[in-house]
């Protein structure tokens, strides 16, 4: 009897091994295939943001065509009104699909992500001060403020200023996929 155990002994201590060594590789093995998901979703979305902050670059530089496009009379008042209306939606849209992929950023990426987009609404207040109704009384801006050439030099800085955050960006994202190999 004591050799019949004897026997078993080692078998069943060898399966023993064997179960809770797959145990524990399988969970090793989720754990590493979680982390990979995260890391994959976190590089998605700031491939994306990088996208839509390229996006608001450009509808901010496509503002200074549609006030050309007045100046020269290309466009009428209520065509100059439409585009810049719809040009404002595009903004606030893209910014909201940014504004949902926040929490992948870090707090330096999303402070001057929104310090962008104050910019932004700060040039299309003055471009409607400016040139949507051009003799209101009671104004926010000075005269100097609501010309072309000043829009003009703040769209100039709005456009480096998220060329920068947009560099930035795709820096860490270089770092997450290094951090892949």
């Amino acid at each position: 009897m004591v050799d019949i155990i004897k026997i078993l002994i080692a078998p069943l201590i060898g399966l023993l091994g064997v179960f809770v060594g797959s145990r524990l590789k399988q969970k090793s093995d989720i754990k590493i295939q979680k982390e990979f998901l995260a890391k994959e979703i976190k590089i998605n979305k700031l491939q994306e943001v990088s996208h839509e902050l390229s996006d608001m670059m450009r509808e901010v530089v496509y503002s200074s065509s549609i006030i050309v496009k007045k100046i020269r009379f290309e466009v009428s008042d209520i065509e100059f009104r439409n585009l810049n209306d719809d040009h404002q939606e595009r903004m606030i849209k893209i910014y909201r699909s940014v504004k949902s992929k926040m929490l992948f950023l870090n707090q330096d990426h999303q402070e001057r992500i929104t310090i962008f987009y104050n910019m932004a609404m700060d040039i299309d207040d003055k471009i409607f001060e400016g040139f949507h109704y051009s003799d209101l009384k009671d104004r926010r801006y000075a005269d100097d403020e609501i010309t072309f050439e000043a829009i003009k030099d703040h769209i100039n800085d709005a456009t480096e200023y998220i060329y920068d955050v947009i560099e930035r960006l795709n820096k860490e994202l270089l770092k997450e996929l290094e951090g892949l190999k």
